[in-house]
C-alpha cells in the first residue's frame, strides 16, 4: 500500500469465466456495491479453514468489520480476529495470523496477531522519533519468517526501547537490528525510508522501498541479506519498490520507478534480474495522462503466470500494440493477458487464489470500495477417469490424446487454466483419430468443442 500521506482507498474485483467462442477474455466484474465498503483492502491470507482480509476499511460490504474481515460467501464479514490499527499486510506464521499495521496517530505501533481463538500484539512496539517532514507515523508494511524468526520492515528508528532502523527480528524476547538497517532515501524521492516489502527465497531475505542504503551500503531501494550482511542488486532503481516476486526462475520487481538509479536503463514501473543487471521484461506501464500516479504494487505467482496488481492504466509493449489494463495483468512469460481492460479508475493490490480456482482481488478508489474478482475455470473440478472420462481420452494424458468413435466434432478450443487459449483445431474432426498436444505444459486445462450443434466441454489434465 502506498503511505497514507500519498494515498488511501479500498477496491476489489470478480470477474466472469468464459465468452464463446472468443479467447474467452475475463472482464472484472462488481460484485459488493462501491458505497457499502469505506476502505482499501490490501491483502489476504487463509487461515484455518477460511480467508481473511485486511485493509483500512472499517465497513465492507455492508458489515462493521474494522481492518480485518473474514471471507464467507461473496461478501466480507465480522470475524473473531481484532486489528485496532489499520492493515498492509496478512502472513500466517508458527500457527497465527500475523498482521503488520499502520498508525494513524504519532505514537507507537506494534505487530498484531490472532491464534484462531484470541487476538494480541508483540510485547515491544515501535515507533519512529526522527521526524522526516513528510511523515511520522510507525508503519509496518510487511512481515515474513526468516531463518526461524519473524522480520518486520516499515517506517520506524526505535523498536524496544533501541535504535533500529526499518527492519527488525524478533528473537523471541525483543526485537533487533537486521546488518544496521536502512537509511536515507532515494535521491529526487519523497524524504522516507519506506522499506515496503519483503520476500524469502532460496536462503536469502530481499527487501524493497524507498531506502538508500542498507547496512551503510547504497543500494537504492532494493537490497538483498544472506544472513550475516547486506549487497545491493546492481545499481537499484530511481524511485520505490513496492513489490516482489520469483518467477521463472528469475526476481521482478515492480514500484514506481523508470529506470535505473543513473536513468542507464529505462524502466516502466516493472524490471526483471538477469543475474547483472535490472532490464525491461518487454513491457511496462505507463500514464494515461500526466496526473496519473502509476505504480506496480504486488506481484503473485498462481498456475505459471506471474499477476501484477496497482495503479495500472495503460501497458506498453516493446513488440505488440499498447493497451488499456486497469489494475491487473497477467505475465506468462511470453504473453500479456489485459482482462479486457480491467477496471477504469480504480487501484488494485490484494491477491488470493482459491481452492475453488477463482481469485479475490483488492484494491480501491478514493474514499469508496468495490468487490470483485476473477473466476477461473479450473473451479470446474478434476478430469474424470475410467469409462466416464469423456469424449477426449486418456484423462489424464501425457502428449497424445484421442477422441471416441464420433464424427460430429468440430472446432475444438484447449484452453488453460485461465482461460487463455492454447490450440485450436477448426473444422469436423474424424470419426477415429488423435492429436499431438506438443509441449503443452503439466497441469490442468479444458477443452471446448460443438457436437452435434451444441457446445460442449471437458476437464482435461496433462502429465509430465
Amino acid at each position: 500500500m502506498i503511505p497514507m500521506a500519498r494515498y488511501t482507498a479500498f477496491t476489489l474485483l470478480l470477474c466472469t469465466a468464459f465468452w464463446w467462442p472468443t479467447a474467452m477474455t475475463q472482464v472484472p466484474v462488481q460484485f459488493c456495491p462501491s458505497s457499502s465498503t469505506n476502505g482499501f483492502v490490501v491483502d489476504f491470507a487463509e487461515y484455518g479453514d477460511s480467508i481473511y482480509a485486511t485493509g483500512f476499511f472499517t465497513t465492507a460490504c455492508g458489515e462493521s468489520v474494522p481492518h480485518i474481515a473474514r471471507w464467507e460467501g461473496n461478501a466480507l464479514v465480522p470475524s473473531a480476529a481484532v486489528l485496532p490499527d489499520a492493515g498492509h499486510s496478512l502472513r500466517v506464521i508458527d500457527g497465527n495470523l500475523i498482521a503488520a499495521t499502520y498508525q494513524d496517530a504519532i505514537d507507537s505501533n506494534y505487530l498484531s496477531a490472532f491464534n484462531g481463538s484470541f487476538s494480541f500484539r508483540y510485547l515491544h512496539g515501535v515507533y519512529l522519533t526522527t521526524a522526516s517532514g513528510f511523515s511520522e507515523l510507525p508503519n509496518i508494511y510487511d512481515v515474513v519468517e526468516y531463518q526461524d524468526q519473524i522480520y518486520i520492515s516499515g517506517e520506524f528508528d526505535r523498536a524496544g526501547g533501541q535504535a533500529i532502523q526499518g527492519i527488525a527480528r524478533w528473537t523471541g524476547t525483543r526485537w533487533d537490528s537486521v546488518g544496521g538497517g536502512f537509511s536515507g532515501a532515494i535521491a529526487g524521492s519523497a524524504p522516507l525510508l519506506f522499506p515496503h516489502t519483503l520476500l524469502v527465497h532460496d536462503g536469502l531475505l530481499y527487501a524493497g522501498g524507498n531506502f538508500r542504503f542498507a547496512g551503510g551500503v547504497e543500494v537504492n531501494g532494493i537490497a538483498v541479506w544472506d544472513g550475516s550482511t547486506w549487497s545491493p542488486m546492481g545499481e537499484g532503481f530511481n524511485r520505490t519498490v513496492l513489490g516482489l516476486a520469483f518467477y521463472d526462475g528469475q526476481l521482478y520487481a515492480g514500484g514506481d520507478f523508470t529506470a535505473t538509479a543513473t536513468g542507464g536503463t529505462p524502466l516502466d514501473r516493472i524490471a526483471r534480474w538477469n543475474g547483472t543487471a535490472w532490464e525491461s521484461p518487454g513491457f511496462g506501464f505507463i500514464p494515461n495522462t500526466p496526473s496519473d500516479y502509476i505504480f506496480v504494487h504486488t506481484l503473485e505467482v498462481h498456475n505459471d503466470a506471474l499477476y501484477l496488481l496497482g495503479g495500472l492504466k495503460h501497458v506498453t509493449r516493446e513488440v505488440g500494440p499498447d493497451e488499456a489494463c486497469g489494475g491487473i495483468v497477467r505475465w506468462d512469460g511470453n504473453t500479456l493477458e489485459t482482462f479486457g481492460g480491467g477496471v477504469t479508475d480504480v487501484d488494485m493490490e490484494a491477491f488470493h487464489a482459491r481452492g475453488t480456482g477463482d481469485l479475490l482481488l483488492g484494491g480501491g478508489v478514493f474514499g469508496e470500495g468495490w468487490i470483485g474478482g476473477l473466476e477461473l475455470p479450473s473451479s470446474l473440478g478434476e478430469p474424470v477417469t475410467g469409462e466416464e472420462q469423456g469424449r477426449f481420452h486418456p484423462n489424464p494424458c501425457r502428449g497424445t490424446l484421442h477422441w471416441k468413435d464420433q464424427d460430429a466434432i468440430e472446432d475444438l478450443y484447449i484452453l488453460r487454466s485461465d482461460g487463455a487459449l492454447v490450440q485450436h483445431w477448426t473444422g469436423r474432426l474424424s470419426a477415429q483419430g488423435r492429436m499431438e498436444l506438443g509441449a503443452m505444459s503439466p497441469g490442468l486445462y479444458l477443452l471446448r468443442w460443438t457436437e452435434n450443434g451444441q457446445q460442449r466441454q471437458q476437464s482435461l489434465q496433462v502429465m509430465r
